[in-house]
């Protein structure tokens, strides 16, 4: 019965560890709290306001892709949407001009347009 289990073990298949959430739900994520920072910037920043609510709303239609230039991609977005939170608190605090932020928006856009085109 122990010779049993032993080959039982050895040849059955392994349970998968759960992944944690993919690349795609971590910039759906971000983004979104990246918006929600974004509210607390003054009337001066309007439209990077508007900017960032747009490329959050492109962000919530990327599909899941197995490429990895996708996978790649995904990762600079992630890199990009902490640079415009960063500007987004430097600015909050008055330690950064609209043009950094927006510079970091561009980016940004730049990343998403270029992971947005991946099907």
């Amino acid at each position: 019965m122990a010779l049993a289990n032993i080959i039982k073990s050895i040849f059955s298949k392994k349970e998968e560890k759960p992944s944690g959430p993919s690349l795609v739900e971590e910039i759906n994520r971000h983004m979104s709290l990246l918006v929600d920072k974004s509210r607390n910037l003054n009337d001066s920043f309007e439209s990077e306001k508007s900017e960032i609510a747009a490329i959050a709303k492109e962000a919530a239609s990327i599909e899941e892709s197995s490429e990895i230039l996708a996978a790649k991609l995904e990762q600079d977005i992630l890199g990009r949407v902490t640079a415009v939170s960063s500007a987004c608190e430097l600015a909050i605090a008055g330690k950064a001009t609209g043009e950094t932020v927006k510079r970091e928006i561009n980016s940004l856009k730049a990343k998403m347009g270029q992971r947005s085109a991946l099907k």
